[in-house]
């Protein structure tokens, strides 16, 4: 979702920011896109050091869902080309679903800003899954909701561990260098620039190369 729908990931960087400089942290960008696409109880034990319990990083990461909502409300915009590359899937018959590390509240305020929330039949969340990206979780689990075997998958992904993950799901993967350099993600079967060249032929093909 973030990084693959819209771009986020400026309000996210402000929100953990201000988060992490409260408890004495100074975060760079490079740290932030480090991390960008893990699940907050992740990236909190990463960043501040120490050990925290499961009540206080729920509450650290609260506060951080409050702060990106904020920032991003009224902000947000889909990728250019996005919602005509949706459509075209759409038209073909394609089963498309928002797997995301993120909160109900913010899957849910960037679909709604986008107008995006027609295009999917499933939404995952960070908190359903045991394991956060790198793992294959949340993937395995939006193709189980799907009705579609992992075979049959085709992933966006922005981050590094999204594209990690959705190989370790056994699934074909788009990587948009939309936060990271092209470099960063070319364990991924095709990497884009933008969503203006994608159309639904390529995804057929890399779900059936010989067609």
């Amino acid at each position: 979702m973030d990084g693959v729908l819209a771009d986020t990931s400026q309000f996210h960087y402000r929100a953990w920011e201000q988060i992490f400089k409260a408890r004495g942290v100074n975060l760079s960008w490079e740290e932030f896109t480090h991390f960008f696409g893990m699940r907050d109880d992740k990236i909190i034990p990463m960043v501040i050091r120490g050990s925290y319990t499961k009540e206080e990083i729920i509450k650290i990461s609260d506060e951080k869902g409050i702060l990106f909502r904020k920032f991003a409300k009224g902000y947000i915009k889909p990728f250019d080309g996005l919602i005509d590359l949706l459509n075209l899937l759409k038209a073909d018959g394609f089963k498309m679903a928002v797997a995301s590390s993120g909160t109900p509240e913010n899957v849910g305020l960037i679909t709604e800003e986008c107008g995006l929330k027609e295009f999917f039949s499933a939404l995952v969340y960070g908190n359903q899954v045991q394991h956060s990206k790198p793992h294959p979780d949340i993937f395995l689990l939006a193709s189980k909701k799907l009705g579609v075997s992992p075979s049959g998958c085709i992933v966006v992904e922005d981050a590094p561990v999204g594209v990690e993950g959705a190989k370790k799901a056994g699934m074909k993967c788009i990587g948009v260098s939309s936060t990271h350099k092209r470099d960063f993600l070319k364990s991924a079967d095709i990497v884009i620039d933008n969503y203006n060249n994608l159309s639904a032929e390529i995804f057929n093909k890399l779900i059936n190369p010989a067609t």
